[in-house]
């Protein structure tokens, strides 16, 4: 179903809540149109502020000089070229931002990327990685879950809990502050004729940029990085490694895998008007992006499953097995890398045929069960991730194992 009726060119537009995806984006007209099923709106009679909400997924077009506040998102939202502030509540899996305003963010389920940006970003909390470009003001996260790249910020960036790695590409200036604090490594790239002093915790320091002074300082195992004459200051602290590098260094340092450019043959769309090439870019970057947050979605999965298998198996190591067979199953239980190969699943014994039992049959005595080893839940375990047996298949030889068949 679409609605379009038209509103003030700086109307302040309310979603009270999306159940699905959510796709945001602005237009040169002074009109809102909606496009989704279950939707409901109201409108003030001047025209400055509208209420909208969606059971379902729903794409909006609303003027660049809207405001935005949304409530809450049930799954992704993108939101383009809403020049006006953007107030998020929360968004339970995906969010992007490219040309908005200010922004204010509560909390994001998975991955965000924020791309131009003209003020500053506020931002609670994120459950995945966090990619900020462009950023005409200051930056301050609570907690990223995952990693982090942050690169041309105009103003300060404080991020006080990064679940991963951190890389900064930032040109750092003494007025404004900078604070970062990462489980992981941390990889910070400047220019060689930066002006900044860094003090850093870690296990192991590394400094590859040019003109760089190390001093070592007593009070909580910091060190004192230097470059120029140190007029800005930031603080970086790590549970790993901190390497500061050049610029050009950092990027070859990464291979790349956190450069935001792309290659794509334009030689078609110049021979094109200017404003195909542009929309042509503009598919380009969107395809891209899509693709990135694909691959990084994987290796974070597959990242996961490996943890996950190694605290399960530690765990039945020292006793501690208490995880129910349909749980591992739906959890894709996998015995992670450096594992000994699955074995063939074992053939079952032939049961011997029973006789008829008479009163004269002496009853035979049978011997007590002894418990059920880890290694035999380990290989029981393997042979359902294998698909080699089913979850009941598994739960019945366990029981026979056992003595409760």
């Amino acid at each position: 179903m679409s609605n379009r009726f038209a509103v003030a060119a700086d109307v302040q537009v309310t979603l009270a809540g999306v159940g699905a995806d959510l796709r945001v984006r602005g237009w040169s007209k002074d009109e809102i149109k909606i496009n989704g099923d279950g939707v409901h709106y109201q409108l003030s009679p001047d025209g400055h502020n509208v209420t909208i909400t969606a059971s379902e997924d729903c794409e909006i077009a609303i003027p660049s000089g809207a405001s935005l506040s949304i409530g809450g998102v049930g799954a992704d939202a993108k939101i383009t070229e809403v020049h006006g502030d953007v107030t998020i509540g929360s968004v339970g899996a995906d969010l992007s931002l490219r040309e908005v305003g200010n922004v204010q963010i509560e909390s994001v389920g998975a991955d965000l990327r924020i791309r131009q940006a003209t003020s500053d970003v506020q931002i609670g909390s994120v459950g995945a990685d966090v990619t900020l470009h462009e950023i005409g003001g200051s930056v301050h996260i609570e907690a990223i879950g995952a990693d982090a790249y942050v690169r041309e910020i105009e103003g300060g960036c404080v991020i006080n809990a990064i679940g991963a790695d951190l890389v900064l590409d930032l040109d750092f200036k003494p007025e404004h502050e900078y604070s970062f604090t990462a489980g992981s490594d941390i990889v910070c790239q400047v220019s060689p004729d930066a002006n900044v002093q860094f003090s850093v915790v870690a296990e192991d320091v590394v400094v590859e940029a040019r003109d760089a002074q190390t001093q070592p300082l007593e009070e909580g195992g910091r060190k004192l990085v230097t470059i120029g004459e140190g007029a800005a200051h930031v603080k970086l602290d790590s549970e790993a490694d901190v390497r500061i590098v050049n610029q050009t260094d950092g990027r070859r340092f990464f291979g790349g895998a956190f450069d935001i450019g792309f290659d794509f043959d334009f030689d078609r769309v110049f021979s094109e008007t200017k404003r195909d090439a542009d929309r042509a870019r503009q598919d380009a970057e969107r395809a891209r992006d899509q693709v990135q947050r694909a691959a990084d979605k994987a290796r974070r999965a597959t990242e996961r499953a490996a943890d996950r298998a190694q605290r399960d198996f530690e765990r039945m190591q020292g006793g501690g097995f208490n995880i129910s067979w349909g749980d591992r199953a739906r959890r894709g239980f996998n015995p992670g890398p450096g594992r000994p190969p699955m074995p063939p699943r074992p053939p079952m014994p032939p049961m011997p045929p029973r006789s008829p039992m008479s009163a004269r049959d002496p009853v035979a005595p049978v011997a007590p069960n002894e418990p059920v080893s880890d290694n035999e839940r380990l290989l029981i375990l393997r042979m359902v991730e294998s698909k080699q047996i089913s979850v009941e298949e598994a739960e019945r030889l366990l029981a026979a194992l056992e003595g409760r068949t």
